[in-house]
């Protein structure tokens, strides 16, 4: 279930980046912070509710949580992202494909551990 909710916020993250980087002028940064953010809530929404199945107790813990969660991985995300644009280590094209993969595994860690702690994953 993991799985299918990162793959459905992947595949958000990368429509939402491919339609700002055609249709705005906007810097790689600001691109990549949306295009994540909007996958995030996706997130958010299917590992609370069918992941993790958290009870509804604790909400604005588990939200608060999450935002931490999902801030500290954005910002390792984007920072590898620019360097790696930067300092042309990688493709745009191969960092943009490989690097929320890593994120998903950061995430489901310190989800798990830390924002949904208590709650069982399926």
């Amino acid at each position: 279930r993991f799985f299918l909710i990162t793959l459905a916020a992947y595949l958000l993250y990368i429509g939402v980046y491919w339609l700002l980087r055609h249709q705005t002028l906007w810097s790689q940064w600001i691109m990549i912070v949306l295009a994540t953010l909007s996958g995030d809530v996706l997130n958010y929404i299917g590992n609370r509710f069918w992941v993790f199945r958290a009870r509804t107790d604790g909400i604005m813990t588990q939200g608060v949580r999450f935002f931490v969660v999902t801030v500290f991985t954005l910002i390792v995300q984007a920072t590898v992202f620019w360097v790696g644009t930067k300092s042309q280590l990688l493709p745009e094209t191969v960092l943009l494909l490989a690097l929320p993969f890593g994120r998903m595994v950061q995430n489901y860690l310190l989800h798990a551990q830390f924002t949904f702690r208590g709650a069982r994953a399926t």
